[in-house]
C-alpha cells in the first residue's frame, strides 16, 4: 500500500461503510477466530475493494476500529456500569438527571 498521506484531512465514514465494517470484521472473526489479530496491512486494501473506495491514510480502517471499540466500551460501560438509568426508545437516548450528568462529567470512564 502507498504510503502517502494527507496531513490534516479526515476520512468520512458514511453509514453504509460502516456496516459493512462490521460485516466484513465479522466475517474475519468467524474465520479466524478472536484470537487472531487484525492483519491491518492485508485488511484494508481487501475492504477497500469489497466497498470500492481507496482510503485517504493506510491507517483509516484501524483507526476506524478503535475508534468504534472505544464509543461501544463508553457505551458499555454507561449501560451496565449504573442503577436506575433509563433509555428512550424513541430517541435512543439515555434519560438521565442533570444531576447524574454532573457527576459523570466529572468522572473518567
Amino acid at each position: 500500500m502507498g504510503s502517502k498521506k494527507e496531513y490534516g484531512k479526515r476520512e468520512h465514514w458514511s453509514r453504509d461503510m460502516v456496516l459493512e465494517l462490521c460485516r466484513f470484521f465479522n466475517k474475519y472473526i468467524m474465520k479466524h477466530g478472536r484470537t487472531s489479530s487484525f492483519k491491518w496491512l492485508s485488511l484494508q486494501p481487501e475492504f477497500e475493494k469489497a466497498i470500492n473506495h481507496k482510503f485517504l491514510s493506510d491507517k483509516a480502517m484501524k483507526n476506524k476500529y478503535d475508534g468504534m471499540r472505544k464509543e461501544y466500551n463508553l457505551w458499555k460501560s454507561l449501560k451496565n456500569g449504573e442503577t436506575g438509568l433509563c433509555r428512550n426508545e424513541s430517541t435512543k437516548q439515555l434519560n438521565c438527571s442533570d444531576e447524574w450528568w454532573k457527576k459523570k462529567s466529572g468522572d473518567t470512564i
